[in-house]
């Protein structure tokens, strides 16, 4: 059984986690490289591996919120929300669970407009296309 690694890259930081078959971890956190994401993998991993041989790794396991925060943030392509019938409020609804300091933001940016949102009646994946909702 080899090692697992755990990387998460968000807007500001790189996580990456390293876990043995004795159960011991390591863990790098690293700057994120918005221009060139790998970046901050690649030495997130280094990191972590430190002189354990790459070849020993089986299973690595991937996460970001680059994409999240660029449509919260507006950045990048205009974008529509479209999600299963029924939750076309999530997220309009979310910003209601804004944390105590962020409540009298005089500066809050409204979600997009409903014109945005849409809503899919059915879901598909490659083993069951087209199941209805």
């Amino acid at each position: 059984m080899g090692y697992a690694i755990g990387v998460d890259v968000g807007g500001t930081f790189t996580d990456v986690v390293l876990s043995g078959t004795s159960g011991a971890i390591s863990v790098a956190k690293c700057l994120s490289t918005h221009y060139d994401p790998i970046a901050g993998i690649v030495s997130g991993v280094t990191r972590v591996l430190g002189d354990r041989d790459p070849a020993q790794v089986t299973r690595v396991v991937h996460a970001t919120t680059l994409a999240t925060n660029a449509v919260l943030e507006r950045k990048g392509a205009r974008v529509a929300f479209v999600t299963t019938r029924g939750f076309r409020a999530a997220v309009p609804l979310g910003r209601y669970a804004r944390v105590e300091e962020d409540r009298y933001d005089l500066r809050f940016t409204p979600p997009p407009p409903r014109s945005r949102r849409a809503t899919a009646s059915k879901w598909s994946s490659a083993s069951r296309p087209g199941v209805p909702y």
